[in-house]
């Protein structure tokens, strides 16, 4: 597209090329006048000394912009014209393992920079759930650049609410202070209350509950006992599934929802929180240790459940839904969306209420299909999933027996760890 601009007008090539947007801009300077020449009202443009190709002849820095383009087009209209031709860039970046690291650098200091203070779990938000797929970057690494530039004191940390707050070392202290307390402390003390916590969990369990109740293929045991009585304002009364099944006890513990035929049953935890769901995560081993003395399927339901966790246990038998939002109360509509607003928190998939969408819908009556494939995975890998769950074996340990057995190797033959048996995630 070429485009005619004012000569005031700062040409793009002139600013700092932004890492968010997939396109790229170049820049096709002027002719000057002394170059052109009126006939029949079409300008005589010269041969161009040099030519510039429109692709270099070495691979391209993944993160710069394109050398400027050749004068291709030019105004039949003699005068200093500028022009700006617009062009997608045809250089995607690639998440690989080498470049990863450097597009979390970029982004998180480019976050800090606009936001000037943020913690670990908006930084998340805006860089592993937001933004352009190809630059989307998973927490575990974001944790590792994050803690690099700590050690390089090229950022700096404040703990407040029992939270660290991240910002650049040269942002004044003043600056941080101010946006701190006037605007982002007091929504994450209320979004971290306990009362509403309970409340934000029960939202999704009640969501499930509903698309359960929906369906007629499939039992469940759990149930809440009061939900015409009264809104969401204050807490349900649960009826906790049973924790003794065919003689098999977990007591005092429980699971959030029992599903299927209580010879061969499903365990479902549901976990409506903001932290990526990890292999390592505290809710998994207790997930595998509950359904292990149960001998039930596990199920887990969260926001965002981490590739390596799916990865992982999927071939040994444990299901998984993400739902992508975090549910909260409707009756606390306003401090949703100032937690969801960008410019404070920035938690945009947050949903208001406890009604079921599609996704969940779909999930719940396709469910009964996936049960008894998962069951025989399950049974073949459950001594591997008690030990683990029971902290028995640690979790690279379980992570190098689990790819073993699926190759058919002896697993007792150790080598150094993959990148996804040693991540480094705080959660």
């Amino acid at each position: 597209m070429l485009k005619e601009a004012d000569q005031s007008f700062t040409p793009p090539c002139t600013r700092t090329p932004t890492l968010f947007h997939p396109t790229l801009y170049h820049y096709a300077p002027p002719i000057p006048n002394e170059t052109r020449t009126d006939t029949a009202n079409k300008p005589n443009i010269p041969k161009q000394p040099t030519s510039r190709p429109l692709a270099p002849k070495t691979k391209p820095h993944p993160y710069l912009p394109s050398p400027p383009l050749p004068l291709a087009q030019r105004s039949l209209t003699v005068g200093p014209h500028y022009y700006y031709i617009y062009i997608p860039s045809h250089r995607p970046i690639s998440l690989t393992a080498a470049n990863r690291p450097e597009i979390a650098r970029r982004r998180i200091t480019r976050i800090l920079s606009t936001y000037t203070v943020a913690n670990g779990r908006t930084l998340e938000q805006k860089i592993a759930d937001a933004g352009p797929g190809h630059l989307r970057v998973d927490p575990h690494i974001l944790t590792t650049v994050r803690n690099d530039l700590l050690r390089l004191d090229f950022i700096r940390s404040q703990t407040h609410a029992d939270t660290p707050w991240f910002h650049l070392t040269d942002t004044p202290l003043a600056d941080v202070e101010r946006r701190l307390n006037d605007e982002l402390l007091p929504i994450h003390r209320a979004i971290n209350d306990g009362d509403l916590t309970q409340r934000m969990g029960q939202a999704l369990e009640i969501a499930i509950l509903k698309a359960l109740t929906s369906q007629t293929t499939l039992g469940f045991l759990g149930d809440f006992s009061d939900l015409p009585q009264h809104d969401d304002s204050t807490l349900y009364s649960k009826v906790e599934p049973p924790n003794v099944i065919s003689g098999r006890s977990i007591a005092p513990r429980n699971l959030d929802f029992v599903l299927g035929d209580l010879s061969a049953p499903v365990g479902v935890e549901v976990k409506n929180v903001r932290p990526w769901i990890y292999p390592q995560s505290t809710s998994v081993r207790d997930l595998l240790s509950k359904c292990c003395e149960l001998d039930a399927v596990p199920l887990l339901i969260a926001r965002r459940i981490a590739y390596v966790t799916f990865k992982l246990l999927h071939p040994c038998g444990v299901l998984f839904h993400q739902t992508y939002n975090q549910r909260f109360p409707s009756a606390d509509q306003a401090l949703a969306e100032r937690a969801a607003n960008k410019h404070l928190l920035g938690f945009h998939d947050i949903r208001v209420g406890n009604e079921p969408d599609s996704r969940l819908t779909k999930f719940v009556e396709t469910l009964p299909t996936l049960i008894e494939p998962a069951r025989a995975k399950f049974d073949e890998f459950k001594d591997l999933l008690c030990d683990y769950g029971s902290s028995t074996i640690d979790y690279p340990s379980f992570a190098a027996r689990v790819r073993r057995r699926l190759a058919g190797e002896p697993e007792d033959y150790d080598h150094p760890p993959d990148e996804d048996e040693s991540l480094e995630y705080e959660i």
